[in-house]
């Protein structure tokens, strides 16, 4: 907010260029804090998402691999 209000001062200036600059930078920062709370949050809700689905599937595939080897050693004692 600090920076968009101190860009925001430069739109007051009686110089054109100037002028257009302080806006295009506080449309910008306004921009981008805007995306950083609504995209982020998205993002970082899809990769909790995955990131569950991964942990989930490693579960599943040690318990797999323990039965796996389980049926292998009853196999070779002969049980």
């Amino acid at each position: 907010m600090t920076v968009t209000f101190g860009f925001a001062a430069l739109i007051a200036s009686p110089f054109n260029i100037i002028s257009n600059f302080g806006l295009v930078t506080v449309l910008s920062v306004v921009f981008a804090l805007i995306t950083t709370f609504t995209v982020f949050v998205v993002l970082m809700i899809r990769m909790e998402i995955r990131r569950e689905v991964l942990e989930n599937a490693k579960q599943e595939l040690k318990k797999a691999m323990a039965l796996i080897n389980n049926q292998s050693w009853r196999k070779m004692n002969g049980s």
